[in-house]
């Protein structure tokens, strides 16, 4: 790729003005993606904007560092040569690179980085170049540029980027005036000529309900991934451990998640960061967020991010299984879902979730409830259903229906008040005491679950709401949009398994399962 040719013939190592400038080959993959362009839509970028989430001390300056340079004066754009009627690439005929920060105190990191990549050279490529302390000027008019951008600045809005780099966007929050200062970025960057402009944000993790600007790109990363909403084209560039260390205290798989985690970064020594880790100065949850580059559980948080990734398997309910049904539902504004929980084994698995869509045109939307209705009739018609418990709120027309169709195939009532009926404003001690037994299962590590990614996500956004009969859940707040109904469902689902095994499902359903009778003589 001609950028990363470029910068590793022309830049210099921050650390010794002898040594060439050279990428690791994970940073190279980082590069590669976010330079590719689409060669069907005019090579026009695939990437609007991208995150790299890496641990301390990966690297992330440094590559930063190189960034900027290959933007200010490297070939880093596609061009269209009209004598041959192709694609090359090629300089940008003039550059404007902002390094974003909510203080100029932490830009200086990156431009101490930048001036070591230049050395004491006036001239690169053929471009001189004049390198200040908080200013980089290139080009014989100096109409090139590499400039700090802060939320203190006073000229914020009506620039020109051509590229923007926002460091550590975790810290961006409402009191630090991140967010203002992100949009009027997004704003600046889309008046650039044929979207060519974009940003890279560079970070450790996020903590979650502090609302950083990071928080909101990693949720808008996931409507994305999982077609909730019409954004496109955010490359989302992370490394964790696929062992989330539930217990900090296992040496030997912290250090391999360590590194797991440093990926290429091998300069970093695993031993030592175990005893930054275990000096006792550092809180747990920092470990996590800064060594393991793990998104940690919010303060009230029901069950860890960890907790929840240990439960995940691959594996999925066969048909024919015997199971148990929990359903939460809303019309609007929550969302609705539908839970499985293998009788045999406790496996849950996300039958089918419906919330509203995060687009333009969708202020009116409702729950699609012949959607929901067919989901409940397959499910039925893939299992045999020992139990099945329903929330009532907004649904008893359908939850009688199902009753109806449906009270002859299953083992046992959901309740004293109705087959399927698990009304969540008279049954708060039933549904508390199984919240409380599910999140020790996840805790103990005893439960596991389907790999979906929306049922993972309203796990994690479950809190824990103490109430007079112990530590139920909901959400962060009344109107939030962090949806948890399927964890609902979930907790829902393994109340009825208990009840059906209870009442001797396992033994009585055995003795009724259909066989072939054969004969001999």
């Amino acid at each position: 790729m001609a950028a990363i040719r470029w910068a590793e013939k022309h830049l210099h190592h921050p650390e010794d003005d002898e040594e060439p400038w050279r990428f690791t080959p994970e940073q190279k993959r980082f590069l590669v993606h976010y330079y590719s362009t689409d060669p069907e839509n005019s090579h026009k970028w695939v990437y609007r904007r991208a995150i790299l989430q890496r641990m301390k001390g990966h690297g992330k300056g440094p590559i930063t560092a190189a960034i900027s340079l290959i933007e200010l004066m490297g070939p880093c754009r596609p061009v269209y040569d009209r004598e041959t009627r192709a694609w090359k690439v090629g300089r940008q005929s003039a550059a404007t690179v902002q390094l974003a920060a909510v203080s100029l105190d932490q830009t200086a990191n990156v431009f101490t980085l930048i001036r070591g990549m230049i050395g004491s050279r006036k001239e690169i490529d053929g471009i001189p170049v004049d390198s200040g302390l908080t200013r980089i000027y290139a080009g014989p008019n100096n109409e090139r540029s590499v400039m700090p951008l802060t939320s203190e600045s006073k000229t914020q809005e009506g620039k020109r980027p051509t590229c923007v780099i926002g460091d550590e966007p975790h810290l961006w929050t409402d009191s630090t005036g991140g967010h203002k200062l992100v949009h009027v970025i997004n704003r600046n960057l889309a008046k650039s000529k044929g979207g060519r402009s974009r940003l890279i944000l560079t970070s450790n993790a996020f903590m979650p309900g502090e609302d950083s600007v990071l928080e909101r790109e990693y949720e808008s990363f996931r409507k994305m991934v999982e077609g909730r909403s019409r954004t496109t084209g955010i490359l989302w560039d992370s490394i964790e451990s696929g062992d989330p260390v539930p217990d900090l205290g296992d040496r030997d798989a912290l250090a391999q998640a360590l590194m797991d985690c440093r990926g290429d970064s091998t300069w970093l020594d695993v031993d030592r960061l175990i005893e930054e880790i275990y000096d006792g100065t550092t809180p747990p949850e920092l470990s996590r967020r800064f060594f393991l580059n793990q998104i940690v559980a919010a303060a009230d948080g029901w069950v860890t991010p960890q907790q929840v990734d240990q439960a995940v398997t691959e594996q999925l309910l066969e048909d024919g299984s015997m199971v148990a049904l929990g359903f939460d539902g809303s019309r609007t504004t929550d969302a609705t879902a539908l839970v499985a929980t293998s009788i045999e084994t406790g496996f849950c698995e996300l039958l089918g979730v419906w919330e509203k869509p995060d687009l333009p045109g969708y202020d009116d939307w409702e729950v699609p409830r012949h959607e929901v209705d067919a989901a409940v009739q397959r499910a039925f018609d893939r299992f045999r259903v020992a139990a099945f418990g329903c929330d009532l709120a907004l649904w008893e027309s359908y939850v009688d229906k199902w009753a109806d169709e449906h009270r002859k195939d299953v083992f046992c009532p959901a309740g004293p008040k109705g087959v399927f009926s698990f009304d969540m404003r008279s049954r708060t001690f039933d549904f508390t005491m199984e919240a409380e037994a599910t999140e020790a299962a996840f805790r103990e590590g005893s439960i596991e679950i389907a790999d979906d990614s929306r049922l993972i996500r309203h796990l994690k956004n479950a809190r824990r709401r103490p109430n007079r009969y112990g530590i139920g859940i909901g959400k962060e707040s009344r109107d939030s949009p962090r949806k948890i109904d399927a964890a609902a469902a979930l907790i829902i689902a393994r109340k009825m398994r208990r009840i059906a095994i209870e009442k001797g499902v396992r033994e009585k359903w055995r003795l009724r399962r259909p066989g072939v009778l054969r004969g001999y003589y």
